[in-house]
């Protein structure tokens, strides 16, 4: 079967990643988990063969997000190239006998300068969901049962309106076109629904949407305005830097207002074994 490049390099970095594995080098699979594709490339450096041919290296090209660079060190590439080459043999790519670790470039937004400006509203720059349900969960019984709000000095209108556009949600009453219209009824005309109704509302989807949106809510939730009690942010945010550390994220300042930070949400880069990192000690 011939593999197209993207395929091979796949299955060379899955193959590699499960010897690892195998051998129970935990460190190491993370860091290759972090690689986003593997490429192949010639180099200029040439040697010759035992038919007497002159041919010529090639190197193995780990695409990684910027922030998870610094992980790759000489010792991680000296450490994996072992595994690699002898995985590359196997798959008919002799030769291989270096890394190169090269940045994964971002899909640019249409509206990229006006993006890349406000450092609060930033993406994470990771397309599918990292943030696992059961981290989503933690967080969200955390929030249930600390006796907080989660609107903190706001309406639950006011909260919203900082990040979604509630006059373009629709409604779940059909007395009204808008999530605008049945929020104020049922939370101040009415008080019929529960203060958590949020987490349960598919509108918002806050289990299982995306990691920004999730991410935007809790950072949002510790914002001076939202919660003047700085005992209370502080609460939060430990609980809530606890429980996202396992998938690899944070609740970090980013900016101030009035002195006050301002948080948002954070990726915390994939980190070196510590076993190779203790060699540059």
């Amino acid at each position: 079967m011939i593999l197209d490049d993207a395929s091979e390099g796949e299955r060379i970095l899955a193959q590699t990643a499960s010897l690892f594995a195998a051998s129970g080098d935990l460190g190491t699979l993370d860091l290759l988990r972090a690689v986003q594709r593997v490429d192949f490339e010639q180099t200029d450096d040439g040697f010759v063969t035992e038919s007497n041919w002159h041919d010529y290296y090639w190197a193995a090209v780990f695409y990684v997000e910027e922030i998870d660079r610094p992980a790759f060190t000489t010792d991680v590439l000296t450490h994996v190239q072992p595994t690699l080459t002898e995985v590359c043999k196997q798959n008919s790519r002799s030769a291989v006998d270096r890394i190169v670790v090269r940045p994964v470039l971002p899909e640019p937004a249409a509206d990229w300068r006006q993006a890349l400006v406000p450092a609060a509203t930033r993406a994470t720059g990771v397309a599918e969901n990292r943030i696992t349900e059961v981290t989503r969960r933690r967080i969200i019984d955390m929030l249930k049962l600390s006796g907080l709000s989660w609107y903190g000095a706001l309406t639950d209108a006011e909260f919203l309106e900082r990040i979604y556009d509630l006059g373009k949600l629709p409604s779940t009453d059909s007395r009204f076109e808008t999530a605008e219209g049945d929020i104020y009824q049922h939370r101040f005309n009415n008080d019929d629904w529960q203060e958590d109704w949020i987490f349960t509302d598919i509108r918002f989807d806050l289990l299982r949407g995306s990691d920004d949106t999730f991410l935007r809510f809790l950072a949002e939730m510790v914002h001076p305005v939202v919660r003047p009690d700085t005992k209370e942010v502080e609460h939060l945010l430990e609980f809530f830097n606890e429980a996202l550390g396992r998938d690899s994220y944070s609740i970090a300042a980013v900016d101030r207002i009035s002195g006050f930070p301002i948080y948002a949400g954070r990726r915390i880069p994939v980190a070196s074994p510590a076993s190779l990192t203790a060699r540059d000690r």
